[in-house]
């Protein structure tokens, strides 16, 4: 991700999930990285599912889901 090699570090994410769903640092990642690949709706269910419905609580979450509503 940190070198901007998005495409490539989208299977090793979901694999990560896969092996851990409920490390939510993965789950972020993931989401930022479909975000990066222009898939939106993937990312917002991906950040939805981290909040279990509700509200965002950390503000890197809640500013990788403004940007997604704002693309």
């Amino acid at each position: 991700m940190w070198k901007k090699q998005h495409d490539r570090a989208w299977p090793l994410l979901e694999e990560s999930v896969r092996r851990r769903p409920w490390e939510e640092r993965f789950l972020n990642q993931l989401a930022a990285c479909y975000f990066q690949n222009g898939y939106l709706r993937q990312a917002e269910r991906v950040l939805s599912a981290t909040a279990d419905g509700s509200e965002p609580d950390t503000v890197t979450t809640m500013l990788l889901l403004a940007k997604i509503k704002l693309a």
